[in-house]
């Protein structure tokens, strides 16, 4: 179970999760709707290595992240992490194992592939 809380807790900073109140006026079945469309990215690049945040959000409502990090060298290192998800106007919240949940600021900017979704303070982007 430690194990398991340990990854939660990464989950939540890679997502950048924080306590908050949910802020009024998105539908949560559109969102959702949006959520389960597509796999969302995020990368980010130090010069020597690129890391990218793959969401998947799954109509079961399970939430499937993977942190892959590519070296200039040619090495790659990747990491699987889950959790349950659910949605509230204007807020993603994350169900995690030991009882508690993250609750995350989240909206929507553009439409079709040019979408994007900000989750607290990290921008999200269809995948390529």
């Amino acid at each position: 179970m430690e194990a398991a809380s340990r990854r939660l807790a990464l989950l939540a900073a890679f997502l950048g999760l924080a306590l908050v109140s949910a802020p009024a006026g998105a539908q949560p079945g559109d969102a959702a709707a949006v959520l389960m469309s597509t796999a969302w990215c995020h990368e980010s690049s130090t010069g020597i290595s690129l890391q990218t945040i793959r969401l998947r959000f799954q109509p079961n409502g399970v939430l499937l992240l993977r942190k892959d990090t590519d070296l200039a060298n040619g090495s790659n290192t990747g990491h699987n992490y889950s959790a349950r998800w659910e949605i509230n106007p204007g807020l993603l919240i994350i169900h995690e194992a030991n009882g508690g949940e993250s609750r995350l600021p989240m909206s929507f900017a553009g439409e079709g592939r040019n979408t994007r979704l900000t989750l607290g303070k990290m921008t999200y982007s269809v995948c390529r």
